[in-house]
Order: C-alpha cells, then structure tokens, then sequence
C-alpha cells in the first residue's frame, strides 16, 4: 500500500514519543526533571525540528519547544509530539513557567553546549535548582542508529558518490583544488544535499600532507597526490569519506604509500564489529603502520561516530575504550602524511553490525591515476 502523508505524520509522531520516552526514563534514573536542549543537533534528533533558533525542554511526562514567529508553523509540521510555546518576546523567560510547573530541582543540561551566560539565567530563574550534565546520556542514545536513520545517511553517502563521480574528469594538471571543490558541493545539492557536511577537503602535492587542508587556489601538478575529504547533508544526516587520487603518473615511493594505507584501511575495516573498543581497531591499523615505519605519520585517530553531526560518538582512537554497539556508524580513515611532499587518506563510513560491519561507501578504492 503507498505511503500516505496521514501515515508519514503517524510515524514521524511515534517516532519522537518514542524518542521522548527514551531521555524520560534516562532522566528518572538520574533522578532529574527535566531535561533542556539547546544544540541543534538534539533538538532535531528529539523534535524533527530542523530550525536554528528553540529550546526544547523534556520533563517528566510531557516536551515543549520555545521557538519565535519565524518557525510556528514548521514546528507545527515537524513537531506534532511536543508542545508548542510561542516566545517570540524572549525565549529565555518563557522557561521559568514551565520549571515552577514542573517543580524542577534538578534540570538535566548539555554541559557542552550550554553558554555561561545562559546557565546563570537558568540559576536565577529558580533559586536552588541543581544542574546536571546530560552529555554522556545523549551521546550515549543518539550514537545507535534506527533503520530510517540508515536509510537517510546511505543516500547521503550515495549523493556523494555520484557528486565525486562527475568531477574525476576535473583532476588534471592546471586544476585548481577550490574549482573541484565547487563542483562537488554544486553537484551534491543539485542531487538534493542541504549542502557540506563540513568545509570540503581538497589538498594535493605538498599540501595533501595537510590532514585538513581545506581547498585552496594551487593548480593540480603532474604527479601530485590529491586528498578529497568530503560529504553532504541529507535530510538532516552527515555522510564522510576520503579518497586519495595521483595526477597523471605515481612513483613507485608514493604507490608504496597507498598501498600501506589501503591495506590498513581494509585491514581495520574487517575488524569492526560490536564488542571492539576503539582503541582496539585504532591499533589495527596503526600497528601496521607503525610497522612499516610510518607511525609518527600517521597522527590522528582511526575514524569517529557520525550522525546528525559530523563528529559525535564513538570514537575509533587510542583513549576510547568503550566497546562498540551495533547500529552505531563509524568511519575507517587511516592516513600517512609526509611533511612537505604528500599524503594519502582512505575513509569509509560504516555501521557496526553484530559480526562485522557493512560499509556505506562503493566508491573505487583502488589506486587510480587521472588526468
């Protein structure tokens, strides 16, 4: 039977009380009673709302969101499982109702993205209220993914793919990197992107050893390694991936490199499942290029979480030693950068299964020479 939009508002309203009820029972075993949300990301993962300017607040028994005349009415259309709080006037007053309502003693906070200035307003509001950091809890719930949330990241990943596809044809020598990058992000939202995921990564000759090196004027070179970091947001969802081509022709040291790269990516990748820590599929890789001589190359960490942010939890590095659930979504990114020459970075996205892993990402990974 075709989906109808009575159906879709049904499971978009089960889906955030289901949500709800997950932080209302996190919240009575902290003993708090409340819960206020501030970041954008938690705000749209527990409300759908995709606007930039709310506080969501989750009691014990019942949510608001306190938005301005610019989002009533999307909120209306996103948000049928909370309620609505018009605060057009000022939205940090409008909260004190509801904490004397709902006698709030403790109120649950994002420690990491509440602002001082707010948390001494909130203080004030009600003398002898406690805050407590609901960090962990958040990250906690948000790091495993539904099957929806699956499905919208896949056609993240895949609008990334083909964008990458339709430029291979622009790495060549007298390439500019910024001319790469405004093809992929134009060809990612011509394909339905609300745009980067993060700032697009293209670095190629010296600069490809620059892990971040965001795109610049330099005209691609024969023989240049060329680091394409990138994704695109879809519906709200984050995809990632890295792939590392050769202008031209490759050198043998350089080929060398690659291949030490692709193996330890490919070697990491077949080792996640649920139960690895972090720091246990960090060492995979890491161990095979420390290996091979290139462990003070090779500087970050392994991968990260990616959701509704581009960094959240987990963390594939040496200090996370938390071991990983399944339906959680990681990224496999090993890289050996050569100061002052070249670097290579190789990254898929993956959801940890409970025997392994399956990658988002089809995209070629063999050492590809063009131009």
């Amino acid at each position: 039977m075709p989906e109808t939009q009575d159906n879709r508002s049904q499971t978009v309203l089960s889906h955030g009380q289901n949500r709800v009820r997950t932080v209302q029972k996190r919240l009575a075993e902290i003993n708090a009673d409340a819960l206020l949300i501030v970041s954008r990301e938690n705000t749209r993962y527990y409300s759908h709302f995709a606007g930039t300017e709310s506080f969501l607040l989750i009691g014990r028994e019942q949510a608001w969101i306190l938005t301005d005349f610019r989002y009533l009415e999307q909120v209306g259309r996103q948000s049928p499982h909370v309620q609505l709080i018009d605060n057009t006037i000022d939205r940090e007053s409008a909260l004190q109702p509801l904490f004397e309502q709902e006698k709030v003693k403790r109120l649950a906070i994002e420690a990491d993205d509440l602002t001082y200035r707010l948390s001494q307003q909130l203080l004030s509001m009600r003398p002898g209220m406690e805050l407590v950091s609901f960090d962990s809890q958040l990250a906690d719930i948000r790091s495993v993914k539904d099957e929806e949330e699956l499905r919208l990241m896949q056609q993240a990943t895949d609008i990334a793919e083909a964008a990458l596809a339709d430029v291979m044809a622009l790495i060549r020598a007298g390439t500019t990197e910024v001319r790469i990058a405004a093809a992929l992000e134009q060809g990612m939202r011509e394909r339905g992107a609300e745009g980067p995921s993060f700032a697009t990564i293209v670095a190629s000759g010296p600069r490809s050893a620059l892990p971040h090196g965001l795109a610049s004027d330099r005209c691609l070179a024969e023989g240049d390694a060329v680091v394409i970091d990138f994704g695109c947001q879809y519906q709200g969802y984050m995809s990632d991936m890295t792939r590392t081509f050769f202008v031209g022709s490759v050198s043998e040291h350089d080929r060398m490199i690659y291949d030490l790269v692709l193996k330890a990516h490919l070697e990491a990748l077949a080792a996640v499942r649920a139960g690895k820590t972090g720091a246990e599929l960090d060492q995979v890789a890491r161990g095979m290029i420390e290996a091979a001589g290139y462990g003070p190359q090779f500087g970050h960490g392994l991968g990260h979480g990616v959701g509704l942010a581009i960094h959240e939890a987990p963390r594939l590095s040496r200090t996370w030693q938390q071991p990983l659930a399944a339906g959680q979504i990681v990224t496999v990114e090993p890289g050996i950068y050569l100061s002052g020459r070249m670097g290579v970075r190789i990254e898929d996205m993956a959801v940890v299964l409970p025997d392994g892993c399956r990658s988002f990402n089809r995209f070629d990974k063999s050492l590809l020479v063009l131009g």
